[in-house]
Order: C-alpha cells, then sequence, then structure tokens
C-alpha cells in the first residue's frame, strides 16, 4: 500500500543545513519504497525553487501559497485558488489606508 508524507518546509523540514540533508535522505528512503512525497509551505513556487535547487529537494507534490496553489512534480497545476478581485481590490485600499501596515504582496501563480 503506497503511503503518502506532508511536511511542512521552515522549522520542521528545513531547520539547518545538516537537518535538511538527513531529512533528505530519509525522504529518498521513503520515495525509494514507492511512497509519496510532498512539501508544503507558505511560500511561493520562485522562493521555494531556490531551496529546491539548492539542497536538491525531492518531491512529488507541492503545497504552495498557504494552500491555494497545488502542483505535481511536473508542475502541473493540479489546483488553484484564486481570489475574487473585488476582494484584492479591498484588501489593498484597506493596506493602503491602515498606517499599521507597510507593504502587500500580491503573487501570481508563479
Amino acid at each position: 500500500m503506497k503511503k503518502i508524507l506532508i511536511s511542512d518546509y521552515d522549522g520542521t523540514f528545513y531547520q539547518n543545513d545538516i537537518d535538511i540533508k538527513k531529512n533528505i535522505d530519509k525522504v529518498n528512503e521513503f520515495r525509494i519504497l514507492g511512497n509519496l512525497f510532498v512539501l508544503a509551505t507558505g511560500r511561493s513556487y520562485v522562493d521555494l525553487k531556490i531551496m529546491i535547487d539548492k539542497y536538491k529537494i525531492p518531491y512529488d507534490y507541492l503545497i504552495l501559497n498557504h494552500g491555494a496553489l497545488l502542483l505535481s512534480k511536473n508542475l502541473e497545476v493540479l489546483n488553484v485558488f484564486i481570489l475574487d478581485k473585488e476582494l484584492v481590490v479591498s484588501v489593498l485600499e484597506y493596506a493602503n489606508n491602515n498606517k499599521d501596515i507597510y507593504d502587500a504582496v500580491l503573487i501570481d501563480v508563479f
């Protein structure tokens, strides 16, 4: 029976350069047995891709942008949650008018 392992990236899969290498070794062993590994993060694809390339992190699926985007290992978009344009406009207006908010970032699928 195939198993699936889902791990958060920051503070879980990656804590430091030594532990991530151990985690990658364990994930490789897990995947060799025919299981699936999913890396989940609040990061964008572009941001996480830097880490994937740096550490050569194996994965079968990615959950990105706090769950708003699901990609296959071939970067096929499996699911994307798109905010309504009116909601985005209202959030940006609120951010622009609130002195406690100093930055608002909108990220496209990639």
